[in-house]
């Protein structure tokens, strides 16, 4: 016997299934839902009543075939099957029934509606190039996080390019760099976070005015920020639960391995401090030197700032992201 609390959903479920309607029974005064991303379409809201035909005639151009309408907040009912209130074709056979108005025709409203919808468009064109960009740049990453053993000089070097690239692309517009990364929740991928950090980084760096070569060294830093881990076992690695006394100083140790490597592979002093610092705390409670304050080098504090925030935002545990 089903519980009060499963009828409701079911209720609820076949409810909204029933008030699934084709988007060319749409009019003025039907509250409707729409159900795709807020980013999606240029209203405030995703659910709200349609006021005029200015906002038809959007929900219509967003390639939607049904949507969801709500009877307890709409003033009319949806147009019967069969009896539209827009031509879909000309009964006469006359092209001028379906003639698209021009820009005199176009009401001061409808214009600023058409630059909205021209701006979303442009919105998703921009995005998608960001997130193709992004995906590249996770590539090199992988490759120059397992090259940098058998061909340092030559991960340095495409890492420096990468850095570049990221510069160029993701770092224009970073509020789109960001909302990619926030698309990515809970993602363990090693190149992902090595990545998300020196994005990060650099836009901080950036918004604090430092000067070009320091952004970028920051970056290269906290490109490698983490290569060390490739020296700790996977049974400590994807250990998610406590870990005992001695599986906690060997995984702390990745930072003196990630210089040992760095070092090997001919990456800058600014780069070494901010893989070997950018756990340390400035209360003393860090790893692996327990430095404090002013003693820990100002660009391993900013990259130790992001690389936490970035562990917040996506943990290996999605509940817990914040």
């Amino acid at each position: 016997m089903a519980t009060p609390a499963i009828s409701a959903i079911r209720d609820v479920a076949a409810m909204q299934r029933e008030n699934v309607i084709s988007v060319d029974q749409l009019q003025v005064g039907v509250y409707v839902y729409l159900d795709v991303g807020w980013m999606s379409h240029p209203f405030t809201f995703n659910n709200f009543k349609i006021r005029d035909e200015e906002q038809l005639a959007i929900i219509r151009s967003l390639g939607l075939k049904e949507v969801r309408w709500d009877p307890a907040h709409s003033d009319l009912k949806p147009l019967p099957v069969g009896n539209l209130s827009h031509p879909t074709q000309s009964p006469a056979g006359d092209a001028s029934a379906l003639a698209v108005p021009g820009p005199e025709d176009v009401s001061p409203e409808m214009a600023q509606k058409h630059r909205r919808i021209a701006k979303l468009n442009q919105f998703r064109s921009d995005l998608g190039k960001v997130e193709a960009a992004f995906a590249s740049a996770a590539t090199v990453v992988r490759g120059i996080t397992k090259s940098i053993y058998s061909q340092p000089e030559k991960t340095v070097s495409e890492a420096g390019d990468l850095i570049r690239q990221i510069v160029d692309t993701l770092l224009n517009a970073p509020e789109l760099a960001i909302q990619v990364m926030s698309e990515r929740p809970g993602n363990e991928d090693i190149y992902f976070h090595s990545l998300n950090v020196s994005v990060l980084a650099m836009t901080l760096g950036r918004e604090l005015k430092l000067p070009a070569e320091l952004v970028q060294l920051i970056g290269v830093g906290a490109l490698f920020h983490d290569i060390g881990l490739n020296e700790v076992p996977s049974t400590i690695l994807n250990n998610h639960g406590p870990l005992t006394k001695a599986e906690r100083e060997f995984r702390e140790e990745h930072c003196n391995y990630g210089v040992t490597i760095g070092k090997k592979a001919g990456l800058p002093a600014a780069a070494l401090k901010i893989i070997q610092q950018h756990h340390e705390q400035f209360d003393g409670s860090g790893y692996p030197g327990h430095r404090k304050g002013e003693t820990i080098d100002p660009l391993a504090r900013l990259v130790g700032l992001i690389n936490t925030y970035d562990n917040l935002c996506n943990p290996h545990n999605i509940a817990q992201a914040m």
